[in-house]
This record gives structure tokens, sequence and C-alpha cells, in this order.
């Protein structure tokens, strides 16, 4: 009986250690080990470039950034910091990149071009736009791309390569959005948003037959656009303005709700599941639920902070964490940092990360989960960070060797 305790507690043991120790192989990828909970992030590593870099991107699951420099390259680096490769584009710089979910396939502007690219760096096809591309966007599977200049581009991909001439015609738009699954594209010219019909459009002549807008918004009270955003599956559209108004519009173009701030409305983002916003007004940061225009809470950031404010947020894409970026001083400590919070919908911190005053990061993208981020600084630097990495799976043969003791041993017992 005495023996059958033992053996009893000692698989007990065992089992509970083997669940612990396949616990973290959720998430795991390439021998990385991923923690179950969001942790602390810190810098894993930084990289220079030769100029100032004018945009950067990280995929949804956080192993791929690429970035664009003024320097004239597209660089294109793996989670651990390695450079897998570079695309040289001469006196005519790389203007904005995007990625799709898993990296699989990066759309790239620069002058007048829109470029494709595998994750290998293979060169997919190339367009002309024939006018200036200031920004371009991707969908998270790859399918559909657009590009905004003087004229929106708009992009099949679905045969795995730039496509002939798919293009609108469309008023000057400073920026623009595309839905997840293509049906949508949303840009605004700083009075008005529009909302186009994206992949079930037929692509007609871009100059004498157009496709014109479903509709177009501007505040009754005639501010400026500070933001604007398109949810998900545009659902809904958020719109910021510089007279202290936000808007929440239906797909249809009718206003929802709106909300009047002491100050401009500088940055807006919903969440994925489209029930949630975020804004900053003046500088604070203030959640909302798409139902109401009544604010859940508001925040002043910093903990134990005296003076500050936020600057911009969104929301990572698959979750409900708010990220946060700001500056943050202590009157009595003299300590005064930039920082960038994760936040959830009930004002909870799940992490916070400060960065030197000296290098604000001027350009940042975030992971889908929201643990990895990239930014910018002024000395051309990019700066990865992430929670640090746990080492690879333990080795299970110790487990499995004790298992088999406590197993021979009331076996050996009983022959006697």
């Amino acid at each position: 009986m005495r023996w059958d305790k033992i053996v009893s507690m000692g698989l007990v043991i065992i089992a509970i250690s083997a669940v612990l120790v396949t616990l973290p192989l959720v998430d795991a990828e390439n021998n990385n080990v991923k923690s179950l909970k969001l942790q602390q992030p810190t810098e894993l590593w930084n990289y220079t470039c030769g100029n100032n870099i004018n945009d950067i991107v990280v995929s949804e699951d956080g192993n791929y950034i690429a970035v664009a420099s003024q320097d004239g390259n597209l660089y294109f680096f793996k989670q651990d910091g390695t450079l897998l490769w570079t695309k040289n584009f001469g006196s005519d710089p790389p203007e904005s990149v995007d990625i799709t979910e898993y990296g699989t396939y990066i759309v790239v502007a620069n002058g007048t071009m829109v470029h494709l690219y595998n994750n290998a760096g293979t060169d997919l096809g190339s367009f002309d736009t024939t006018e200036s591309v200031y920004d371009v966007y991707i969908t998270p599977d790859g399918k559909y791309a657009i590009s905004i200049g003087y004229y929106i581009d708009f992009f099949n991909l679905s045969s795995g390569h730039m496509p002939t001439l798919y293009q609108w015609y469309a008023d000057y738009g400073y920026s623009g959005q595309i839905t997840v699954d293509g049906s949508y594209v949303l840009t605004d010219d700083g009075s008005k948003v529009y909302l186009f019909e994206g992949k079930d459009y037929a692509p007609l002549d871009p100059i004498s037959n157009p496709n014109s807008p479903l509709w177009n918004f501007s505040d009754p009270a005639n501010g400026n656009i500070e933001d604007a955003c398109i949810s998900q599956y545009g659902t809904y559209i958020v719109m910021g303005t510089d007279n202290h108004r936000l808007y929440v519009l239906n797909n249809n173009g009718s206003e929802k709700w709106m909300y009047t701030g002491d100050d401009s409305v500088n940055s807006v983002s919903m969440s994925y599941d489209e029930n949630y916003v975020a804004a900053v007004i003046g500088d604070w940061l203030y959640v909302f639920q798409t139902s109401s225009s009544t604010p859940l809470w508001k925040d002043k950031q910093g903990p134990n902070m005296d003076f500050g404010w936020y600057d911009s947020i969104s929301f990572a894409r698959n979750t409900n964490l708010i990220i946060a970026t700001g500056y943050s001083s202590n009157l009595y400590s003299n300590n005064a940092d930039y920082y960038e919070w994760a936040k959830d919908v009930n004002n909870n911190t799940v992490w916070v990360s400060t960065y030197d005053y000296n290098y604000y990061y001027l350009r940042k993208d975030i992971s889908g989960d929201g643990q990895y981020f990239a930014g910018t600084d002024n000395n051309y630097k990019v700066h990865f960070l992430g929670p640090p990495y746990v080492p690879e799976f333990p080795s299970m043969v110790p487990l499995v060797f004790i298992a088999a003791i406590f197993i021979m041993i009331p076996v050996l017992l009983r022959r006697r």
C-alpha cells in the first residue's frame, strides 16, 4: 500500500510537471517559446539605416518587419533582427510599405510606382500609377491592395502578382484605408471622408468613367479632419476633427453619434471586434463603446506622473489592447520620458515601456497581439521591442525516465 501511494504521488507530480512544461508550447514558433501572458517589452535589437525612415510595418504575427528608408532602400527583417534582404530604389526612395498578416507579401511605393514582393524578396510585379504615391495598404490575406495619391489605385492580387490596370480616379486624398476583406476603401482629403466600393467594383476608365464614392461626409461645423479610420469589415467609420468633434458614422454615411470634447481629436481607432472606439482628445485618451457617445473612461497618461500627454493610439488588431504613445514627466524626480502603454478597454495597464526623450519614435507599428513593437528615431535607427525570448522547450527525457522508474518499482516488488 505504501508503494502504491508513492507510485500515485510520483505519477501526479510527473503529470503536473508535464502540463507546466507543455503549456508554453502554445504559440511557439522557430524554437522561440512565447509567454502566454503579455510581458514587459524590451528592446530586442536595433539597426541603423543610412537616412531618415519613411515608413515601418510589423506583420500581424510579429515575425517580419519591413522598413522604407530615405537612403533608397527597402529593408526586410526577421523577428530576431536578421536582415533577410534589401531592395534599392536609387534616387527615388520608397515612401510607404505594408505587409500581410504572416509576412507573405510586401507592397511598397516609390515615386509613381507600386511594387509587390514575397518574403523571399522575389519581385512579383509593379505598376506605374503616373502620379506620386504616398501611401500603400494591403489586406491581411494579401488578396487586395490600394495606393493613395492623386489616384486611388485598387489592386486585385489574388493571382499572386501585380495585375494590369485596376485604377480609380478620385480627388486628392491625404490618407486611406482598406477593409480586411477588400470590400471598402476609405480616404479623406482633410475636409471630407469618402467611402468607395472595393473588390466588387468593376474597373472602368479612371478618367472618363471613374469609380464615384458611395458617399462622403464632412463636419457640419466645418472642422478639418485630424484623423479617420474604418472598422475592420467596414461597419463603422470614425472621424476626429480640429474643432473638438468625434464622429462615429454608419456604413451608409449616416451619423451614429457625435461627441464634443475640450480640444482637437488628434488620433482615432476602433477595436477589431468593432465594439470600442478610442480617441486622443487634446492630451487625454478617451474610450467609448461603439453603441454610446458617453465615454467609458478617460485617462491623463502616466502612472504617478505630474505632466504629459497622449499623442497617438491604435488597437492591436487581434486583441482589444489599446497601444498608446505619449510623454510624461514627474516634477519631483525630474523624470521625463516618452512612453508606450498597452491598456485594455477597462483602463488596466497591461505593460508600459519608456524610451529616451532624444529618441522619440517618429514612425511606429505593432503586431496583432500587441507584444511586438517597431519604431524609428531621429538618428535613422530601427528599434524592435518585444517580450524576452524564453528558452527552447525543455527535454521530456528526464520525466519519461522518472516515470519508468516509478512504474517498474511495483512490478519488481510483486515478482518478489
